[in-house]
């Protein structure tokens, strides 16, 4: 994709802001940070609720002004076998999508979106490690 689309900005974890040089970099780039709370949580913290759809709205409107290649992971985990039993997915190799960032993201920039591109990577032989395997090539 080098050269024929926009600088990429990913929605990452929050958590990611604390991973030496990647969390740094990603922040200097300027790459919305998402913070997941379980349903717990927001129980006892009901004013957290709609934290992320707020960032990923304040996100969405500075793309508005600087060409953007969004990319949002909308699975949201890592696929094992007992998570697609729980959550009775209807794919093979994914888990049901987590649509709520995306949505947002079109209803924010709505039509200056020219294309959408679905991509899953799935690692059959080697499902105990598939991050590892992505990162090696």
């Amino acid at each position: 994709f080098r050269k024929h689309i926009p600088m990429n900005k990913y929605f990452l974890k929050q958590q990611l802001a604390w991973v030496p040089f990647i969390g740094l970099a990603c922040w200097a780039l300027d790459m919305p940070f998402m913070k997941r709370y379980s349903r717990g949580y927001l129980l006892r913290h009901p004013e957290r609720r709609g934290k992320d759809v707020e960032t990923t709205r304040r996100s969405c409107e500075k793309f508005r002004v600087h060409p953007t290649t969004i990319v949002n992971f909308v699975e949201g985990s890592r696929f094992t076998k007992d998570k697609r039993e729980q959550t009775r997915s209807p794919y093979q190799n994914l888990l049901p999508p987590k649509a709520a960032g995306i949505a947002m993201a079109l209803n924010v920039l709505g039509s200056q979106f020219d294309k959408m591109l679905n991509v899953t990577l799935c690692y059959p032989e080697n499902s105990s490690r598939p991050f590892y395997d992505m990162l090696s090539g």
